[in-house]
This record gives structure tokens, sequence and C-alpha cells, in this order.
């Protein structure tokens, strides 16, 4: 069974907003740098989301994701994301630390 293209379309469109509608922490940073009255902060930050967002999904459309499949290419990319991850949990955290510690 194949699809017509507007029902792909339609489908592909729906199932997008699904994901992009619920408010999550790029949605939460774009509305405190805005409430905080830096919105050209505010824009840059929703600027550079949707950037990667559309970067994501071009990839993803052009295949890149056949890249890595192979199992050492995968294990790479887990070790290089368990990475990232605690270097950004240890920068947040240090930063949530050192607010609390000189709060008024």
């Amino acid at each position: 069974m194949t699809a017509s293209l507007p029902a792909l379309l339609v489908t592909g469109f729906v199932l997008g907003w699904s994901v992009a509608w619920p408010p999550g922490p790029i949605n939460a940073e774009i509305a405190r740098r805005c409430a905080a009255g830096d919105f050209r902060a505010g824009i840059a930050v929703l600027v550079g989301a949707s950037s990667a967002d559309a970067l994501w999904a071009v990839a993803v459309a052009l295949g890149v994701g056949f890249l890595f499949a192979a199992p050492l290419a995968r294990t790479a990319m887990g070790i290089v994301s368990i990475a990232l991850l605690l270097a950004l949990a240890f920068l947040f955290l240090r930063g949530a630390w050192r607010a609390f510690v000189h709060r008024p």
C-alpha cells in the first residue's frame, strides 16, 4: 500500500506539530529571556532552536542515519552523547549551585 503525497504531507505535518506543540525547555528559555526584557536574546534562542530542528530534519531526509548504522559508529555516537550530556549536567549544576550560594 502506497500513500499519496498529500496524505504523507498531512501526516508529517500532524506528527511534527504534535511533537512541537507541547512546551519544553527551549520554550521555557525563550519565555524566560523575553520576560526578563531581553527580547533579542529570546529571538536568538528561538532562531537557533528552529535552525537546529531544520538541520536535523534535512539530515534525516537525506538519509544520514544510514551512516551511523554500523555498530562502531553507534558506539562512538553513544560515547560522544554521554560525554556531552555529562558536561552539560556539570555546567548547569555548577551554575545552579553558584546561584544558590550567592542568592540575596
